[in-house]
């Protein structure tokens, strides 16, 4: 638990203006700032009350807080597109659309790739007025002129909704998030320090979860369909997803529950020195795998089955 320094903080609001409006409306509903902080750790497990922000990314902030005798919460803290950077943003997506099949190689998803495309159809601002009129309207091709700071903006939403997972690239950005679940009930998450948790992002009607659907089912190269109303798999970085289409295999219909890939596995060494086990039932462990009997590793959804397996294969001999 590292709380953030007051500069940083200062500097942050200054450099992210959708932040510092987040906070009037913070400060308007609890009476009060909530506390900022670099890092989380367990030792903030099973606070009773809690008003915090903590950065996922240079623009992107989790406000997670709960009341006394109510439910946690978590919200998101994004920037947001203005009319004028939504027509930046159509307009770039449509001319990356356009001069994709110049830069597809096997590696297209990569956001690089993207990148480098999004900077072939704008022109940045210099620090001469003059040569950005001579930019803007004696070129061969007119090109909008943009700041850095608009293009960033605008990317960031282009790998969120191109290469990323949509309304809950948010969610899969902060690695304090294990478990996402979804449907129209809602989004829920499974928080490593606080456990599960009803987001305030939602879908508005059955057809947008649909679609989301069609879209997480493309990410494992799977198509979902009446035909194939139950499909599971792993998407490129690992992750596994579950879906569920439709009423006719869930009363409460279409759903899904995605399961994030650990970048950093805990090892055995790490599950002992959270007292997640013993050193004792460790060393029982590798005891058992080294004269080759058999066991289960059982429990309940987001238990640990996973990550003790992994853990323990540390104990199976190389040859």
């Amino acid at each position: 638990m590292k709380k953030m320094p007051k500069q940083k903080v200062q500097q942050l609001i200054r450099d992210n203006p959708h932040l510092a409006e987040a906070l009037k409306k913070i400060k308007k509903e609890f009476g009060k700032l909530p506390v900022f902080y670099e890092e989380l750790s367990l030792d903030m497990l099973g606070q009773r009350e809690y008003n915090i922000i903590y950065p996922v990314s240079s623009v992107l902030f989790v406000h997670a807080y709960k009341l006394i005798g109510d439910e946690p919460k978590y919200n998101v803290i994004e920037p947001k597109l203005t009319a004028q950077e939504e027509k930046l943003y159509e307009y770039i997506l449509t001319k990356i659309t356009q001069i994709a099949p110049k830069f597809y190689d096997k590696k297209k998803s990569h956001f690089q790739n993207l990148l480098t495309m999004a900077k072939e159809t704008v022109k940045f601002q210099k620090q001469s007025a003059f040569q950005n009129f001579i930019d803007k309207y004696f070129t061969e091709e007119t090109k909008p002129v943009i700041s850095k700071k608009t293009f960033d903006k605008i990317m960031y939403f282009i790998k969120k909704n191109i290469l990323g997972y949509s309304i809950i690239e948010t969610l899969f950005d902060d690695p304090y998030i294990e478990d996402i679940s979804g449907g129209m009930s809602g989004i829920f998450i499974v928080h490593k320090i606080f456990g599960n948790i009803k987001t305030e992002i939602r879908f508005e009607t059955e057809d947008e979860l649909d679609e989301y659907l069609f879209l997480l089912g493309d990410k494992m190269d799977k198509k979902v369909s009446m035909a194939e109303p139950i499909i599971e798999g792993a998407t490129p970085d690992g992750s596994r997803i579950a879906i569920l289409y439709g009423k006719d295999v869930s009363r409460r219909g279409s759903s899904f529950t995605l399961r994030k890939f650990e970048e950093h596995p805990l090892s055995i060494i790490d599950l002992v020195r959270e007292n997640t086990m013993s050193s004792e039932e460790a060393a029982y462990f590798w005891l058992c795998l080294e004269h080759g009997m058999s066991g289960f590793i059982c429990g309940e959804t987001a238990c640990g089955k996973t990550t003790t397996l992994r853990a323990l294969t540390a104990f199976i001999r190389p040859n």
